[in-house]
């Protein structure tokens, strides 16, 4: 089941972009027999290093992709970054300053961590290093 989970969210973003599982394969590394096993849900559980290949691949934060094969818990179920799980007695506020830190961090080096990045649904925020400074 598993399988073909990863099979399906990896196909769906595939066609959302427009590129065939040869391009997958090309940007991936990978052969393109592992990509199609994979695409069709035959390779029941591809090494985390493929996984990561594929999802940048196909500009996918590699977490989700790792969700889907059961490796970590769903990125829907948690807050990213983790300052609930790490921190369980933090202040909502603090919460909310450390994942705008985070976040502004994330992208002045190309990078986000929230899973709604690919949508496109929020907006970076790119702050110099020096508004990391403690007063």
């Amino acid at each position: 089941m598993t399988a073909l989970k990863l099979a399906e969210a990896i196909e769906v973003r595939r066609k959302e972009l427009h590129i065939t599982r040869a391009t997958i394969a090309e940007r991936s590394g990978l052969s393109r027999s592992t990509i199609t096993r994979i695409g069709q849900g035959v390779f029941a559980q591809p090494t985390p290093e493929s996984l990561r290949a594929i999802a940048k691949a196909i500009e996918m934060p590699y977490g989700e992709l790792f969700a889907i094969a059961g490796w970590i818990p769903s990125i829907s179920t948690r807050r990213d970054p983790h300052v609930h799980i790490s921190y369980h007695d933090i202040p909502e506020q603090a919460i909310q300053e450390i994942e705008a830190a985070v976040d502004a961090v994330a992208a002045r080096h190309g990078m986000c961590f929230r899973p709604d990045c690919a949508s496109g649904h929020h907006q970076h925020t790119v702050l110099p290093p020096d508004d990391f400074i403690p007063e």
